[in-house]
């Protein structure tokens, strides 16, 4: 059931923004993509602005009561380029169009979208602009379907400049200690905090064993595999069901499922240096 904005669904709506950027972090090879801590709160009242500024609306797909999808569109603003170089007809612009990850490919996306264009309609717009994410081949797919055609593209270039590594701490019981220094332990797993946001692929982290910190290994980091929970997190790496399981309510004795949810999870590849 597709329904007008209520003020009632906020935080689930915030969920959603914080869902779909963990998502663009996932895909982004170039791990430009970042998350701070700010970014539920700030993002989401951004949003807001826009829709209260740009005539803009929010339309929400709810089942029994939850925000498994939404939509937030407004009416584009023109600056003076604009004015010089096209004919700045009445353009609206989709800004948000999330659907949970479960429950993709159900015709959810495109009835959100077939509603918002038709509050673009009725007032008047003549077209609808919508920025997608380069590596979000499948979004660009979604809208291509649509019969949204690409009209501008980005290009982008890295330039070689020196990088540099930081190297990280932690610190580590006795066995997963060992079995890192061992090399039966290749993946560390962490909540997705202000620390580990800073981590990236080349970089170092020193661990050290407890309770004393004397004894200490160096490795690289080599992949990093960001996820919602640590149950979507394992599912991505494992398939035994039970050990997912276990993984799971053993990182439950460490990090709260508050801690979880405010934050998502990290899982650091490794190898010894």
């Amino acid at each position: 059931m597709i329904v007008e904005y209520d003020s009632k669904y906020d935080e689930q709506i915030k969920d959603l923004l914080v869902e779909l950027q963990n998502y663009l972090i996932d895909i982004d090879n170039w791990h430009t993509q970042i998350m701070l801590p700010e970014y539920r709160e700030k993002y989401f009242k951004m949003d807001m602005e826009k829709v209260k500024n740009q005539d803009g609306k929010i339309y929400l797909e709810l089942e029994n009561d939850k925000v498994i999808g939404l939509i937030i569109g407004v009416v584009e603003e023109k600056d003076d380029i604009d004015k010089l170089t096209n004919d700045c007809a009445k353009t609206g612009s989709v800004i948000e169009l999330i659907v949970k990850n479960n429950i993709r490919g159900n015709g959810i996306g495109k009835n959100l979208l077939e509603k918002l264009e038709e509050y673009f309609r009725n007032i008047n717009c003549k077209r609808i602009n919508i920025e997608v994410f380069g590596p979000n081949k499948k979004g660009l797919n979604f809208y291509e379907k649509n019969d949204y055609v690409v009209r501008d593209y980005i290009v982008s270039k890295k330039l070689q400049i020196k990088e540099i590594i930081m190297k990280h701490s932690m610190k580590l019981l006795e066995s997963p200690f060992n079995r890192i220094k061992n090399g039966t332990k290749t993946i560390e797993f962490r909540i997705y905090d202000e620390k580990r946001r800073k981590i990236k692929i080349g970089d170092t982290i020193e661990f050290s064993l407890l309770p004393d910190l004397k004894e200490k290994i160096l490795t690289e980091v080599i992949d990093l595999y960001r996820a919602d929970t640590f149950e979507e997190l394992f599912e991505n790496l494992y398939n035994d069901k039970e050990e997912i399981e276990k993984k799971v309510k053993g990182m439950y004795k460490i990090y709260s499922p508050e801690k979880e949810k405010e934050y998502g999870v990290l899982g650091i590849c490794i190898k010894l240096t």
